[in-house]
């Protein structure tokens, strides 16, 4: 049924007649008179004690006309009905929006006494324990000293510094300021993931065309990275680093005691004339991505080793 649980009230003393017939499969329920319908929507009962009684739940009016969807009509029971003109139209209070209603008010109330049901809902005034809960800007117990015990939260508003102890004591007296536990036991116990860095080992055949190629294994999102990289069996170097912003600038060295800079993360580059350049494309959520250019027709197999910091 496509009524709400809690279902709205018609209005007080809403009654009238239609102004012309309906079928039991129409949608609109042209009245004589909308005078006391409300417009939010409400319980009718259409032919009250006549064979074609049928109860219905309208949605909206449009002029004097009720908004009623098809499967809003024959509730509680009954059957959508075709009605004549000057048929009775009467707001009403039904079984099942008494009985919807109580149902609701028991769910967070007390079946015997009415008292709020504190295991349901939360109130103002008993302990409760909540669990996965946010607060929106919270203040508790304000201007209460903090202490390890203590519930108040909105001592650190505005602050930007506090007082760093190396045995990470907590600070009980003097000003708020000194009052602030310090930061050290929380950085000590958040290194590891606050800083973060990992080595894997690619490999790049030479000959392959242009193109990209993602990495993967470093179990996170580097923010930047470096790379030492050489063409197995020559006396080829290459040396490069890319920052957050993916800008990259290595060294190499092509030939004896011949070396060169160049944009990019490493430069493969067996001649001056035949090489590959990797830049790097993306940090991805496990490793990265490195474009690799491919100019002339260079050989061999290239091992780089990339560090890769979070």
């Amino acid at each position: 049924m496509a009524v709400d649980f809690i279902q709205k009230s018609a209005g007080n003393s809403a009654s009238t007649t239609l102004s012309s017939s309906v079928s039991n499969t129409d949608t609109a329920f042209p009245l004589t008179s909308d005078t006391a319908f409300l417009s939010g929507g409400g319980m009718v009962i259409i032919d009250e004690g006549l064979a074609t009684e049928e109860i219905a739940y309208y949605t909206g009016k449009s002029g004097a006309s009720l908004t009623v969807p098809l499967a809003n009509r024959g509730l509680e029971g009954g059957s959508a009905q075709a009605h004549a003109s000057g048929a009775t139209v009467k707001g009403i209070l039904s079984a099942d929006m008494w009985n919807n209603f109580s149902e609701a008010l028991v769910n967070v109330t007390s079946v015997t006494t009415g008292a709020l049901d504190t295991t349901k809902v939360t109130d103002l005034t008993t302990a409760q324990t909540l669990t996965n809960k946010r607060l929106t800007s919270p203040k508790i117990n304000e201007n209460v000293a903090l202490t390890s015990t203590a519930t108040e939260l909105n001592l650190l508003t505005g602050k930007t510094s506090f007082p760093v102890k190396a045995t990470g004591a907590e600070v009980t007296t003097g000003t708020d300021d000194a009052k602030f536990a310090t930061p050290k036991a929380l950085a000590d116990a958040d290194v590891n993931t606050r800083l973060k860095s990992k080595v894997i080992t690619l490999t790049r055949d030479l000959t392959t065309a242009t193109g990209s190629v993602a990495y993967t294994g470093v179990g996170f999102v580097p923010t930047s990275i470096k790379a030492f990289g050489v063409v197995d069996g020559t006396a080829f170097v290459s040396e490069g680093f890319s920052d957050s912003t993916k800008t990259s600038q290595c060294v190499y060295q092509y030939g004896s005691n011949t070396w060169s800079m160049s944009a990019g993360l490493l430069a493969m580059s067996p001649t001056i004339s035949a090489y590959q350049i990797a830049t790097v494309a993306s940090y991805d959520a496990d490793g990265f991505t490195l474009t690799w250019t491919k100019t002339s027709t260079p050989t061999g197999t290239a091992t780089v080793r990339v560090i890769c910091y979070r």
